[in-house]
């Protein structure tokens, strides 16, 4: 089987943000699942991290991203990324392909296979713009 929705999200600063949930079977030992978010101006300009982030941003975002996966895993917020059990080599977090920014801050999405196992699931969480300031461009805060 296959399944998919589509949401649009309302504007944050002028943005909206189309989000696809896609769901399939074709057999094996489970389906798999993802949650595709595309964040567009007001203009219907995609914006990418380079668009909404400083020139240093994923430098200083990746520690943070490392605290809220670690908390989404029920683990010490200051453990190591070598000590979480994730499919990453390397010393700091990867960004998503998946993000938009909302009244409530950066949401992140990890989904199944891109950063752990697809036992552990999809990685979603909301980071507060008050944790984003010096990374965010200003017209995103």
């Amino acid at each position: 089987y296959y399944h998919a929705k589509a949401n649009v999200y309302n504007a944050y600063k002028g943005l909206f943000t189309l989000s696809l949930s896609l769901e399939e079977y074709s057999g094996g030992a489970h389906g798999n699942y993802v949650t595709q978010i595309y964040l567009f101006d007001n203009k219907g300009k995609n914006l990418t991290w380079n668009d909404v982030i400083v020139p240093d941003g994923e430098k200083k975002l990746s520690p943070i991203l490392q605290t809220y996966i670690a908390q989404h895993l029920e683990l010490p917020p200051n453990t190591k990324i070598a000590d979480m059990g994730l499919l990453i080599i390397g010393e700091s977090i990867p960004l998503s392909q998946y993000f938009r920014l909302s009244p409530a801050g950066l949401e992140v999405v990890y989904n199944p296979y891109e950063i752990a196992a697809y036992a552990v699931g999809s990685i979603n969480f909301t980071i507060p713009y008050s944790q984003l300031k010096g990374i965010l461009k200003p017209e995103y805060l």
